[in-house]
């Protein structure tokens, strides 16, 4: 799973949809309207799925209009203890829980002064399907705004939980009353937690003084484990059937802290606490991670998603991002946490990477879906993952290369401790790094910021005197880029040398002195550049399949419910704006008449493979063959038996991408079918008959 920051994604941008922010700040000078203190005094009561909200607001200004849901009731307001009146200006109603917009009508300013303005309403939220959803092939998690059952509770600012004046950023206390054997979580730090015996309950109090962003609210019965390490309250509250993996977070995260306070000096907050979550989320919130309790156990969450998450509370909860200028957080995040995992264990492991972040854009992002990166705000769909995430994270690897590690690493540290709590544009990070670099990055920012293309080169060798070599650098996009492209020289000895030159025309030539005859001639061989890759250094995955806007599903199975079940949630793991898929359950007649004109997943029973149709493509295939009941991988030599495997192979056949998947039953296909929403990176699969992976990869570069 990777997951997205939801402050960076889902809560600010559907806030700013609703609520109507007064302001979006750029500098700190233009920051200075008043921050609103919100002292909350709360009643949580999950059996009657109910929470009393008393809010007494704290602010320079009186609100003209609050934002409140509408799933309320007995709702006062009054101001210096006198209530008033209120009329509603607005709201709507629909299958989740909404907002709705009151006006407080006040009376003259020569009765009362601004300020002190106490709202109080029981909410009851409609009920929300948290089950459905979920995390599929775009990683994007099912997204609710408030529930409240026995279950666990869940308050997202989408539901304006709490009264909302139109604030940016806020302060909180709060006083919450919850079942004795319930804790609570939400931004901020705890202080203190007591049993009430008179009352039988528990009552947490909360203290946030830092300006933040809305904070959602999180109930459950959890069991904590905590420790301090670097001034730093690490904490997992965990459903106690996880308890036993809190120690392993633990230590992960102390390993997390050693990379990030040893890098940026500072931890931004108190506290970071791995909160488990009874419906599937992967969110990142300022001091907590809340994470569906199903993948707690998984060992990549540990390895890379909770230090992801832990990151971004640098960028995105501190260090805040403004929305309408663009969101650099997520690459940001990624380019310092997943990928910056792999360049620990290896310069293999981290070129592996930014191939895998070139492949997943090529596979996805096309001229009907492209836009540029100014334009991220949060990924909905593989296109804008690869767009937000992937290519931003290459960007911030190019800006590195640009201009030298000790100026980029300078730069992140100003950003992360000078612009806390201030929103910040790619303008902002922009002049950041032109302070630290004593020199103008404009061209860098505009051409990757505001254009859609990425560098598309291809190089040439021209007849050169003795002891040089003539090289042609063409840039195949309407405007050239300037970069400096590395190219790795072959001699005819077989011996090796990478060079690095300056483009920045269309179309320009190189002479450079030589030891000996070169032969051949690689651009950027270790994929350091934001490029489009060649077909050879492309080969088909499940995400050249994926990443296509037609689709076919054809099955040589019988129909069945269960396959029909099975194929259909494949079906919904295709981003959208794809065209509706079709699914054919062929007759062996049938699919030799196939047309193999959009992309397809074949659903193949292995005792069938001498249909021609079959028979063409396994014929045409050079990285895999079928034989003797087995499927071998050509590369690798491993074979795997089809009477106890299901294999899963990727091709191209005249420029449409067909998978394969190849299994000996009915019911290992249908298991099969539904874990391909996971994949994506691979051109192989091999499951045995359980459904468990044996095997995987992709199909050997060619250059």
């Amino acid at each position: 799973m990777k997951k997205r920051h939801f402050f960076c994604q889902l809560q600010m941008v559907t806030l700013i949809a609703l609520l109507s922010f007064s302001f979006i700040a750029t500098t700190q000078a233009e920051q200075t309207l008043d921050i609103v203190t919100h002292n909350l005094k709360l009643n949580l009561i999950p059996s009657a799925k109910t929470i009393s909200v008393i809010d007494e607001l704290e602010l320079g200004f009186r609100p003209e209009t609050v934002t409140i849901p509408i799933s309320i009731s007995s709702l006062k307001i009054s101001i210096q203890g006198v209530a008033i009146s209120y009329q509603r200006e607005s709201g709507t109603d629909n299958s989740n829980n909404s907002v709705q917009t009151i006006r407080p009508l006040y009376p003259s300013k020569d009765q009362l002064k601004n300020g002190s303005v106490k709202i109080s309403y029981l909410f009851a939220p409609k009920d929300e399907d948290y089950n459905s959803g979920g995390m599929g092939h775009n990683n994007i998690s099912n997204e609710i705004s408030a529930t409240i059952s026995s279950v666990g509770v869940y308050l997202a600012p989408l539901s304006a939980w709490y009264p909302m004046v139109g604030e940016d950023f806020a302060r909180f206390n709060i006083e919450l009353r919850l079942p004795a054997a319930w804790s609570s979580m939400t931004s901020g730090n705890l202080k203190h937690s007591v049993l009430d015996p008179t009352r039988g309950d528990k009552i947490e109090v909360w203290e946030n003084l830092d300006p933040t962003e809305p904070i959602h609210l999180i109930a459950n019965n959890f069991k904590i484990k905590e420790e301090f390490y670097r001034g730093v309250l690490l904490q997992t509250y965990f459903h106690p059937e996880l308890a036993e993996h809190s120690d392993s977070y633990l230590t992960k995260l102390r390993e997390y802290l050693d990379i990030y306070v040893g890098y940026f000096g500072v931890y931004p907050y108190q506290k970071f606490a791995v909160v488990s979550n009874f419906f599937s989320t992967g969110y990142g919130m300022a001091g907590y991670t809340l994470l569906d309790k199903n993948i707690i156990p998984y060992h990549f969450i540990v390895d890379t998603s909770l230090g992801h998450e832990l990151l971004h509370n640098y960028w995105g909860n501190s260090v805040y991002v403004d929305w309408k200028r663009g969101n650099w957080c997520e690459g940001l995040t990624v380019f310092q946490a997943d990928y910056l995992y792999e360049e620990i264990k290896g310069a293999k492991q981290a070129m592996e990477y930014r191939l895998n972040s070139l492949r997943q854009y090529q596979n996805s992002v096309t001229i009907s879906n492209v836009f540029p990166v100014r334009q991220f705000v949060s990924r909905f769909n593989s296109s804008s993952r690869a767009i937000g995430y992937g290519k931003v994270m290459m960007i911030f690897h190019m800006l590195k290369q640009e201009i030298g590690t000790i100026a980029f690493d300078d730069s992140l540290k100003e950003l992360a401790l000078n612009r806390r709590y201030l929103n910040n544009s790619w303008e902002d990070l922009q002049a950041i790094f032109e302070r630290h670099h004593g020199d103008s990055l404009n061209y860098f920012f505009q051409q990757w910021i505001e254009r859609t293309e990425n560098l598309k080169l291809t190089a040439s060798l021209e007849n050169a005197p003795a002891g040089k070599v003539k090289l042609r650098i063409k840039q195949h996009t309407a405007k050239p880029f300037t970069a400096t492209i590395p190219l790795q020289l072959t001699y005819s000895s077989g011996a090796n040398s990478t060079i690095k030159v300056k483009i920045s025309q269309k179309n320009q030539l190189f002479q450079v002195p030589t030891d000996g005859k070169v032969t051949q001639v690689v651009i950027d061989p270790y994929f350091n550049l934001m490029r489009d890759l060649t077909d050879g250094e492309n080969p088909s995955t499940l995400s050249r399949f994926w990443g296509g806007q037609q689709f076919r599903y054809v099955t040589t199975f019988p129909t069945s419910k269960m396959l029909q079940a099975a194929l259909t949630k494949a079906q919904e793991a295709h981003q959208s704006g794809a065209d509706p898929s079709e699914t054919i359950f062929a007759s062996t007649t049938e699919l030799a008449q196939l047309k193999l004109d959009r992309n397809i997943l074949l659903v193949v029973d292995q005792h069938q493979l001498a249909t021609p149709l079959l028979q063409k493509l396994l014929i045409q295939s050079r990285q895999f063959t079928v034989r003797d009941g087995k499927v071998i991988i050509k590369s690798s030599g491993q074979e795997f038996e089809l009477d106890k495997h299901s294999a899963l192979l990727a091709l191209n056949y005249q420029g449409e991408q067909v998978t394969l998947l190849l299994s000996p039953t009915q019911e290992a296909a249908a298991t099969v079918l539904g874990k391909l929403p996971h994949y994506g990176k691979y051109s192989f699969l091999i499951f045995n008959l359980e459904g468990r992976k044996q095997a995987g990869g992709i199909w050997s570069i060619v250059r």
